[in-house]
C-alpha cells in the first residue's frame, strides 16, 4: 500500500544506472521533505514521487539517513557556491558600501531564485534532519573568514590598528546578518528585494565598523 503524500509522482522512469538516478531521487526527497518535515517522509514517499521502485532507491541510498546527508550536502553547496559568486567581484576599497551592497544582493538573488535550498537547511537546523549543525556551523566559518579577508581590506586602507581582529569579528556578524534577512525573504516572499536587503545589511556593517 502507497504512504498518503500529496506531492506529484513522477512516471515510472527507464532504469539508469545509480549515479544518473541519484540527482532525481534527491530532487524528490527535497518535495516530499519540504510537504512533510523529516520524520513523516519515508523510503516508500520518495520512491513513488520519484518514479522508482524501492529497491532501485535503495541501489541510490542505503538509507534515509544516508539520503538525508547527501540532500543536505547537494544543497548547501548550491548556497555556498553562491555566496562565494558574490565575493569573487573586484572591491573598491574607496566605496566598501557599494561592495558589500552588491556583493550580499547577489546572494539574497540567489536565495530568492532557490528557496527550497535554503528552507532544507533552515529546517534541518530546527533539528528535523540528521548532521545539520555540524555542517552549518564549518560553513559558516569558511565564509566568515571570506568575507573577514575583504573587510580586512578595507580596515587595512584606512589606517585600522587592528584590522584583523575586527575584520574577523565583522565576517561572522555579516554571515550571521545575511542568514537572517535571507530568512525574512523566506517569510515574507514579494516584501524585500534582494537589493534591499543588501544595501541595509552594507549600512549596518559599515555602522559597525564605525564608517558613519
Amino acid at each position: 500500500m502507497g504512504s498518503d503524500t500529496s506531492v506529484p509522482r513522477r512516471a515510472r522512469a527507464a532504469r539508469l544506472p545509480p549515479e544518473q538516478r541519484r540527482p532525481m531521487v534527491l530532487d524528490a526527497a527535497l518535495r516530499v521533505y519540504l510537504e512533510q518535515g523529516y520524520e513523516r517522509t519515508s523510503m516508500e514517499s520518495i520512491a513513488e514521487v520519484a518514479g522508482v521502485a524501492k529497491p532501485v532507491l535503495y541501489d541510490c541510498f542505503a538509507s534515509k539517513q544516508e539520503l538525508f546527508r547527501a540532500l543536505g550536502e547537494r544543497e548547501e553547496r548550491r548556497l555556498v557556491e553562491a555566496l562565494s559568486a558574490s565575493l569573487r567581484g573586484p572591491v573598491d576599497l574607496s566605496d566598501p558600501e557599494r561592495t558589500i551592497a552588491q556583493g550580499f544582493t547577489a546572494f539574497f538573488a540567489a536565495v530568492q531564485a532557490a528557496p527550497d535550498s535554503f528552507r532544507l537547511i533552515l529546517l534541518e537546523e530546527q533539528g528535523t534532519g540528521p548532521g545539520a549543525a555540524r555542517r552549518g556551523n564549518e560553513t559558516r566559518v569558511v565564509q566568515a573568514e571570506r568575507i573577514a579577508a575583504l573587510v580586512g581590506r578595507w580596515l587595512s586602507a584606512r589606517g585600522e590598528a587592528d584590522a584583523d581582529r575586527t575584520a574577523h569579528l565583522l565576517g561572522h556578524v555579516m554571515v550571521g546578518m545575511g542568514e537572517a534577512l535571507a530568512r525574512l525573504m523566506l517569510a515574507e516572499p514579494g516584501r524585500w528585494s534582494p537589493e534591499e536587503l543588501g544595501a541595509t545589511l552594507a549600512g549596518l556593517v559599515l555602522r559597525g565598523a564605525g564608517e558613519r
